[in-house]
């Protein structure tokens, strides 16, 4: 329920608008304009504290959503370090395969869309999150310089939140070019 207002600036224009209103109704009933000016202070008061929250306030989806623009950014700085800093060390095979995929090409950017967090659960130990993505990357392959771009849909990728306090990846599954669906699961 707390992502709803550190998440999203819309709840706090919400909460802005009802006091808005409650203040409008209550000056038209009573005839008495410092209603409608309460309403308006209180109004003013909850944009403001929904900017600080939403802008401030760090949320696991924030942070997950973090690590999945750290490894994109990686990606286009063709890092396999850094992307392997992202990957739990729970899952030293998908590390190999990152490393080896990099290998192969230089990518030259990376694009992220259509991410949708499906999942945070602290109730489990340790505490695990799931993502839907597409991701493009392009740039050129290694050795014959041939210029490539590859879209791939990730219809879940699941993080889980280490002893250090960051989310890392443990497993995902992945859709290329609307091939079937295949699962890396690195445990």
């Amino acid at each position: 329920m707390t992502e709803v207002f550190t998440e999203n600036i819309l709840a706090w224009a919400c909460v802005a608008v009802a006091a808005l209103v409650v203040g409008a109704a209550v000056a038209k009933g009573t005839n008495r304009r410092s209603a409608f000016v309460a309403g308006a202070c209180v109004a003013c008061v909850a944009l403001v504290a929904g900017i600080l929250c939403v802008r401030f306030v760090q949320t696991d989806a924030k942070r997950v959503k973090s690590v999945v623009a750290e490894i994109a950014s990686a990606v286009a700085k063709n890092d396999a370090d850094a992307v392997c800093a992202n990957i739990s060390d729970s899952a030293p095979n998908l590390e190999m395969l990152a490393k080896a995929t990099l290998k192969l090409a230089d990518v030259e950017r990376t694009k992220v869309s259509n991410l949708q967090i499906l999942e945070i659960n602290r109730a489990t130990s340790p505490p695990r999150a799931k993502v839907a993505l597409r991701a493009s990357a392009s740039g050129k392959s290694r050795g014959i310089e041939y210029p490539f771009t590859v879209v791939v849909d990730f219809p879940e990728i699941e993080f889980r939140l280490e002893p250090d306090g960051k989310w890392r990846v443990v497993a995902f599954q992945y859709r290329p070019f609307g091939r079937g669906e295949e699962r890396f699961d690195a445990r």
